[in-house]
């Protein structure tokens, strides 16, 4: 991943997001098809994203991130976010 943390906070609930999610998250590469998953903008995808967190062993990492980060944005949108920059790093 290329983005920096301040980059991803800066990324609006979406497509761009939802894509990040999907390449960095679930390893789904540039040019594999994925299926439109609505990540950072439905509740019914995020826990899969925890999921994924927890088998990464980034959880603490994670919920910290979730609390720091979760003022002002949507519960979706704070799960993405703070799973990618908890993958950001652990690099």
């Amino acid at each position: 991943m290329t983005l920096s943390r301040e980059e991803i906070l800066a990324i609006k609930a979406g497509y761009e997001l939802d894509r990040l999610v999907a390449r960095e998250i679930f390893s789904v590469g540039e040019r594999k098809q994925w299926i439109r998953c609505y990540y950072s903008t439905l509740i019914d995808f995020t826990g899969e994203i925890i999921e994924k967190i927890f088998m990464d062993n980034l959880l603490h990492q994670f919920f910290a991130l979730v609390e720091e980060i979760a003022p002002h944005r949507t519960f979706p949108e704070t799960i993405c976010k703070a799973a990618l920059i908890a993958k950001l790093n652990s690099r």
